[in-house]
């Protein structure tokens, strides 16, 4: 057998970074963040989404590495299981802006407009004619003629979820008997028009 041509495809990496932590009281943490980066376009927008962040911390008290299972429970026994909870959350939220923050054209980083843009090309709206192409689309009844259509589109569903106040409006919808989470056309429109 003959290779004829290889093509590399680089839309796909993995990160890893190690992250050190501290909460100013003796405690420190040493964090090893992982993930994955895939490059994507949605008509002119060109981004890369951050994906499958995983943590592992090591901890540090008082200079003094030890396990998860005893910082567990030193930290329980100091304060309890939710503020153990909270700090866990704490330290890979911060991991997690200080990623953000290196790849400012990830999605997370998108201005509202191109995040309004994409929402355009994603359901095929013309805002001449304020009108929009039923491809992709989902339609349920709601009582005798009337239609609601809704799409369960990934971005559309992630655009959503990174905007306040719209996470709320994605909605689960009956549709050929599964349960599935989108958003109504109306709010789509709504959030394209007005915000």
């Amino acid at each position: 057998m003959k290779v004829v041509k290889i093509k590399k495809h680089d839309d796909y990496v993995r990160f890893s970074f190690t992250i050190d932590t501290e909460n100013g009281k003796g405690l420190e943490f040493k964090t090893q963040v992982c993930g994955g980066i895939t490059k994507n376009k949605i008509g002119k927008i060109s981004f890369i989404n951050i994906e499958d962040m995983d943590f592992e911390t090591e901890f540090k008290v008082f200079g003094e590495y030890t396990d998860y299972r005893k910082f567990q429970e030193f930290y329980k026994n100091l304060y309890g299981i939710e503020q153990h909870t909270k700090l866990i959350q704490k330290i890979e939220d911060t991991c997690q802006e200080v990623i953000l923050q290196k790849y400012p054209r990830s999605f997370n980083n998108l201005s509202i407009e191109h995040k309004k843009e994409m929402l355009i090309e994603l359901i095929g709206y013309d805002k001449k004619k304020k009108s929009w192409v039923a491809t992709n689309m989902k339609d349920i009844k709601m009582g005798e003629d009337i239609k609601v259509y809704f799409t369960s589109n990934y971005w559309v569903r992630e655009i959503f979820k990174s905007i306040p106040g719209f996470e709320t409006r994605l909605k689960n919808f009956m549709w050929n008997d599964s349960k599935i989470k989108g958003a109504e056309i109306h709010d789509v429109l709504h959030l394209i028009e007005n915000n």
